[in-house]
């Protein structure tokens, strides 16, 4: 934080969602906010005060062309592209922006719930519940929802979660059994 300050800016990215042909989801504050030092203790609180229009870019190459291009893609293949799009158009009527409580990490985060909810209970149950408690990486979404629920999402924290959500639903993660049998592995090779 402190570069920033001295910097007398914040802007820590933006996180967007994209669904081709015709699901894009990045929302922005429809004028630009004064993120000055002197401003930011006053906007940082999450009360109707600090509710300004927001604007829906309408596709990552427009949006592309007025900013930049990202930085950083993740790419999930398993996920409803039906629940997405009806979520989409639902939260789309609402066009409030507020720095803290919906602005444009929580708003790809809800996108993203909505997404991939249900997409691992394709086999048992009881199966998919063993595997989801007995895997790290679930763990460590619930730590990066309780921080971002504290306090709010920031594109930060919308990384990292996405980042270990990607490993749960493509399969990268590693369970616990994995991990230690790894582990004894070198151990007793070395």
């Amino acid at each position: 934080m402190q570069r920033w300050i001295k910097m007398e800016w914040f802007l820590t990215g933006h996180p967007a969602i994209s669904a081709p042909p015709n699901v894009y989801v990045s929302f922005v504050p429809g004028d630009d906010i004064d993120y000055s030092p002197t401003e930011f203790t006053h906007l940082s609180r999450a009360d109707a005060e600090n509710d300004v229009t927001g604007q829906f870019k309408p596709s990552l190459e427009e949006e592309s062309a007025e900013w930049k291009e990202p930085d950083r893609n993740l790419f999930f293949y398993h996920y409803n592209s039906t629940a997405l799009r009806a979520f989409v158009d639902i939260y789309r009527r609402n066009t409030v922006y507020n720095l803290t409580r919906r602005n444009c990490s929580s708003t790809v985060i809800l996108s993203l719930d909505a997404s991939v909810e249900g997409v691992l209970g394709t086999s048992s149950v009881w199966r998919t519940l063993f595997r989801l408690l007995s895997d790290p990486a679930m763990w460590l979404l619930a730590m990066w929802r309780s921080r971002a629920e504290a306090m709010t999402w920031t594109p930060g924290l919308v990384l990292d979660y996405t980042q270990t959500l990607q490993q749960v639903l493509e399969g990268h993660s590693q369970s616990w059994f994995a991990r230690l049998w790894d582990i004894w592995y070198e151990y007793e090779t070395h």
